[in-house]
């Protein structure tokens, strides 16, 4: 995890240096940035989160400072995109293309320490141990979400002119799949048939109804041979189905984890109650979660006590309602400015990030939020790009004629 976190600094601020060289060299594009609104509405959070800063006690400045070192990409990425030129299409596509091949070859390795200790994973997925993912597996099991409906897209897209990686995309596509109900995250399931819903829907309103129930009676047979032929997706449901009907509320925040994320969810809305408008103060808030757990959920053993499990509630506890409103608006401001929900690709990660939302403080972590707002930026960009080359051809068939 380190050496991700490292890689993760080192190439924002290595992009962002190439972003502030070429703006540099075109400062004539200076206004370019604010403009942008799809990117530099981003910038608006950014400052939210700085005055939120302001209200840092003394003693948690520590914690605030580790929080800016994090959040300071909602500064960073935003400028990045909105700076840079549209890059050519197939670089996109051989960007996706990479992202593709970098999950599935660490997918495969996983798979192979399963089959090599199956009795064992197959018993401890019963008790909520998971196979070893490259990193933090709820995080793991969206980028394997995405990449699934990326190697769908490029097929939509005939990214593949040779029929050999076109056949290659389709094993992978098929091995990912096996690989998401094998590893059985609940996140990265609900955010699989988030975007298969999404999938179905459009090929209803683009009238291609047998497509669509083509996918559907495919997403009931999926789910029904998954959990019947998968030791490893019954195991997890049948931990989840006994950890969600306990009754003993002390024994269930301390050994199972569904127990443990509703509690820090319940500290976390209990926050923003007792500070409704402005929040805790995000320098404050794991100081604010512990003196929540001592004083409301003092059975929760201190190794039990999570963070809070849902972005949205972090936030309102964090910035309070006020914060909460700038914070939907600006981050789905760019899905809807200018219809770009009408991006497949751009849709499928704004889901995708949305449904971890609910279960994960999805950025507040390196790894999510690098994920995430990363990809975001990067298809907010490659839509830019597509409506570019419309309007250079509208314009050209208008001169023509």
């Amino acid at each position: 995890m380190d050496s991700f976190h490292i890689l993760a600094n080192q190439g924002i601020l290595a992009l962002t240096g190439f972003a502030l060289l070429y703006f540099l060299l075109n400062i004539r594009n200076f206004s370019v940035f604010l403009v942008e609104k799809r990117f530099s509405v981003f910038i608006l959070i950014f400052i939210t989160f700085i005055i939120s800063l302001l209200k840092t006690n003394p003693e948690n400045q520590k914690y605030a400072a580790l929080q800016f070192e994090l959040h300071y990409q909602f500064l960073a990425l935003p400028f990045l995109f909105a700076v840079l030129p549209p890059f050519p299409k197939k670089l996109y596509y051989d960007t996706f293309f990479l992202f593709l091949l970098i999950v599935f070859v660490c997918s495969v390795g996983s798979t192979a320490i399963y089959f090599q200790n199956k009795e064992y994973f197959d018993w401890a997925y019963g008790k909520s141990h998971l196979i070893p993912t490259p990193i933090n597996h709820v995080r793991y099991s969206l980028m394997v979400t995405f990449a699934i409906f990326v190697s769908f897209y490029l097929l939509v897209k005939n990214y593949f002119n040779d029929l050999f990686f076109k056949f290659l995309n389709i094993a992978i596509l098929i091995f990912l799949i096996f690989y998401q109900h094998l590893l059985a995250v609940r996140s990265g399931l609900v955010a699989f048939y988030a975007v298969l819903l999404l999938i179905i829907f459009y090929s209803i309103t683009s009238k291609n109804f047998k497509n669509g129930i083509l996918v559907f009676l495919g997403a009931i047979a999926l789910i029904t041979i998954s959990f019947f032929s998968l030791d490893t997706l019954r195991n997890k449901w049948g931990y989840t189905m006994y950890d969600w009907n306990l009754s003993d509320i002390k024994d269930k925040a301390n050994h199972y984890s569904i127990g443990k994320r509703l509690v820090s969810q319940q500290v976390t809305f209990e926050l923003f109650r007792d500070h409704p408008i402005f929040g805790v103060g995000e320098g404050n808030l794991e100081a604010e979660v512990r003196k929540g757990y001592e004083k409301n959920f003092s059975y929760v053993e201190p190794a039990n006590r999570l963070s809070p499990h849902n972005q949205y509630l972090r936030t309102l506890a964090a910035t309070g309602i006020l914060g909460f409103i700038i914070f939907m608006c600006c981050f789905y401001f760019p899905l809807f400015s200018g219809k770009n929900y009408k991006s497949k690709i751009l849709l499928s990660i704004y889901i995708i990030t949305s449904v971890s939302f609910l279960f994960e403080d999805t950025l507040e972590t390196k790894a999510g939020l690098t994920f995430t707002f990363f990809f975001i930026m990067f298809c907010l960009h490659y839509t830019k790009a597509i409506r570019s080359d419309r309007d250079l051809i509208h314009d050209l068939e208008k001169r023509q004629s």
